[in-house]
């Protein structure tokens, strides 16, 4: 019986493969997804106690893996790259988006500035470029 590598499986029918799903990448898939529900639904249950836990003081894109953590909490946080590659953050009033390290810019490949940064502070917030008074494109 010939052998065949399982990614060779999980190409679909017309190249070649049988078509199965790769279950890992499926699998990141639904944990990302429980992952954007952390974020997004701040307010719920899960959301309370895993930021009260591991990630008081930050936000679940920049939390760290921890020192004893739970296999929920690692199996979410294993999908965070996931999330940030999908992710943008919604400016609003620019006070709590940063210019050079938080996903922004719309219909960019980075989603982040990628200008020379000059003098500027690396915690520079969007809130810093807008005009006051005046409102921001869509």
């Amino acid at each position: 019986m010939p052998w065949i590598a399982w990614h060779k499986l999980c190409f679909p029918k017309s190249r070649g493969g049988l078509g199965f799903r790769d279950f890992n990448k499926f699998i990141l898939a639904l944990l990302g997804n429980q992952a954007w529900r952390l974020m997004t639904e701040g307010r719920s249950l899960m959301a309370r106690v895993l930021k009260a836990k591991y990630f008081p003081n930050t936000s679940y894109t920049e939390a760290d893996i921890g020192a004893n953590p739970s296999y929920t909490w690692r199996s979410i946080w294993e999908a965070r790259d996931v999330v940030k590659l999908g992710a943008r953050k919604r400016v609003g009033n620019g006070k709590d988006t940063r210019v050079w390290s938080d996903p922004w810019i719309p219909n960019t490949k980075a989603k982040r500035a990628m200008s020379p940064r000059g003098n500027s502070n690396e915690q520079m917030r969007v809130e810093e470029l807008m005009v006051p008074g005046e409102r921001p494109l869509e």
